[in-house]
């Protein structure tokens, strides 16, 4: 069995590590290696992989994003307030969860 991982930098999110089971159905260790992976960015540890998960982040919601520039398209183009949720909740919710 391996013990919880808490991680303050997401106090919200569930402790991914609960147990030690290992089967087809359950990714587990994907998932506790993400989690552990943000914990120790938000921590200040680095890793090989920033500069491409970051390079990532800039071509979909960085200054020149591509979805952040289609989000300000729809907005102009429904003539709506930016922060109006009903235009393109979908490009929303792609922004947010990044």
């Amino acid at each position: 069995m391996v013990s919880p991982v808490l991680c303050l930098a997401f106090p919200h999110a569930p402790a991914l590590v609960l147990t030690g089971r290992n089967n087809n159905t359950n990714n587990t260790t994907a998932n506790n290696n993400t989690h552990l992976r943000y914990c120790r960015f938000f921590e200040g540890r680095r890793s090989g992989d920033d500069e491409r998960q970051i390079g990532r982040w800039l071509k979909c919601c960085g200054p020149t994003g591509r979805w952040k520039g289609n989000l300000v398209g729809k907005v102009l183009i429904s003539g709506r307030a930016f922060n109006d949720p009903a235009v393109a909740p979908v490009v929303r919710q792609t922004l947010l969860h990044w």
